[in-house]
């Protein structure tokens, strides 16, 4: 609904502002009151050139183009009348009135004492409704209007069912509401009466009339009643109370931020070949036994072993070397070579299989494989008689001697390659695999003095590797077992001495 305005009068009303605009651009040596109202002119002459053009803008609401259009159309009385009071003063300091000089220093004196105050005054009436056509606006553009289409689209209601009916119904629905929700603030008292005219007015507050600005309320009040009324017809759950619909929203909970950090400022250690060759080596230990042949009759020998990989940490691991090399006695005391040349042939060929295999699948090119410690565990079979019952061999995978270990670990930490990271432990599932040696036919070798002897010291039971306590521990090493390598000379079939130990691993002592 328009109040009348056109876009001749908001042109008009720009024509005046641009008037007042050059009145003041004319004064010599404005002041600052001079240039801020200069300021709030300009903006302004541009609000009605732009509220001008809302008028053909069918996306805007007519309540909201009213609003604004009356707004900064009634700034132009407050520039009229100040044009009109300040035309004589303004005359005389733009120079443009050629009169004496008493009248000319009068003037500027009046202006001082009396219209500069009109001026401020002015400057903040404009601003004031440059500052609510502002706010209408941003307020404005939340106003969604409802698609034409919605008001004409055909409604297809029940069988026997009228529309005035399910408008009527509705009406009545949205009476009691409002009656629980709001009662009305003049209370009937006993022996009194509200007069007719009140009476009507009260009763006619949700009545529709013709004269509704609104076109869009009879339509949607339909599409309601209409809504309710198939809401009742399919036995769904009346809404008749409820202040939301769907499901609770969750509250938003703040982010958890902790109000303590850590500062690390310890300085960077030197880095040195032990260091960096200690950190670039780790270990791994196998348990190997024997397992039952293919052929029942035939009696079980370590041609056919199986393989452990020990799912042990690096830790363990190392407490477990230490251990070793602290039980053996000055007597006992032998090298890995000379524990690898008392195995038996079979168990000595399993051995050579496992570190071949780890070589084989090495894919860095700077570490190699070796054997640090052999333990076994034997059990009495017979009077004097022992039989090996497990093999455990500790090898560790290190930088070769001649590769820098610096660039190596300086490489590591940046994480510039990954060939020089440590090998995964493998999964559960795979760390059991089975080692089968084909014995070829060769004359028995001939038997020769013992050189591994077991000892009578029982494993450490707080060890990783704990054993029975029928079973005695046979391994024996130097006291820096740890660092002693296995050349691949001694890995070779030809090259272990006599053993005391048949196929099947027993001996006698």
């Amino acid at each position: 609904m328009s109040f009348g305005y056109s876009v001749g009068d908001f042109i008009a009303g720009a024509n005046l502002s641009y008037q007042l605009i050059q009145a003041l651009s004319g004064v010599h040596c404005p002041s600052e009151e001079y240039r801020e109202a200069l300021i709030e002119l300009g903006c302004l002459q541009q609000t009605f050139l732009q509220v001008g053009r809302m008028t053909s803008n069918p996306n805007m609401s007519p309540a909201t183009i009213n609003a604004a259009s009356h707004i900064v159309l009634s700034s132009m009385t407050l520039i009229g009348d100040f044009l009109t009071r300040t035309q004589k003063y303004r005359e005389r300091l733009s120079g443009r009135d050629q009169g004496s000089a008493a009248a000319d220093s009068w003037r500027k004196v009046g202006w001082v004492m009396f219209r500069k105050d009109e001026l401020k005054a002015l400057k903040d009436a404009l601003h004031l409704k440059l500052t609510s056509v502002s706010l209408l606006l941003d307020t404005a553009q939340f106003y969604e209007k409802t698609p034409r289409e919605v008001s004409v689209h055909p409604v297809e209601l029940p069988l026997g069912v009228s529309l005035d009916e399910t408008t009527d119904r509705s009406m009545s629905v949205s009476k009691e509401r409002d009656a629980e929700l709001d009662p009305p603030s003049v209370e009937r008292k006993q022996g009194t009466r509200v007069p007719d005219e009140l009476d009507k007015s009260m009763s006619n507050i949700d009545r529709p009339t013709k004269d509704d600005d609104n076109p869009m309320d009879d339509s949607v009040k339909r599409l309601q009643s209409t809504s309710q009324h198939l809401t009742a017809s399919s036995g769904l759950p009346s809404l008749k109370g409820e202040k939301q619909l769907g499901p609770p929203i969750p509250p938003q909970t703040r982010k958890q931020i902790s109000s303590i950090r850590t500062v690390d400022i310890t300085p960077s250690r030197t880095l040195d070949e032990d260091f960096c060759r200690k950190k670039l080596t780790t270990y791994r230990a196998y348990t190997m036994r024997k397992v039952a042949p293919v052929d029942a009759r035939e009696k079980a020998t370590w041609a056919r072993a199986e393989i452990i990989d020990e799912q042990l940490s690096q830790d363990d691991i190392v407490v477990s070397l230490k251990r070793l090399s602290k039980n053996n006695s000055a007597q006992t005391a032998r090298t890995v070579k000379d524990k690898l040349a008392a195995l038996a042939p079979f168990q000595h060929g399993q051995v050579t299989q496992l570190v071949d295999q780890l070589r084989n699948d090495e894919d860095d090119p700077n570490f190699a494989w070796t054997i640090v410690q052999l333990d076994r565990k034997e059990a009495p079979v017979a009077h004097g008689k022992y039989e090996t019952k497990t093999l455990t061999v500790y090898v560790k995978r290190a930088p070769l001697e001649g590769i820098n270990p610096i660039l190596l670990y300086q490489a590591w930490e940046k994480g510039g390659g990954t060939d020089i990271m440590p090998r995964p432990i493998p999964a559960p599932h795979a760390a059991i695999s089975k080692s089968v040696i084909k014995p070829s036919r060769q004359p028995r070798l001939s038997k020769a003095p013992r050189q591994f002897k077991p000892s009578n010291v029982t494993s450490n039971p707080t060890s990783p590797l704990e054993s029975p306590s029928n079973v005695r521990s046979g391994s024996s090493s130097d006291a820096d077992c740890i660092d002693i390598d296995t050349p691949p000379s001694s890995l070779d079939g030809n090259s272990f001495s006599a053993v005391n130990e048949d196929d099947s691993g027993s001996r006698s002592c």
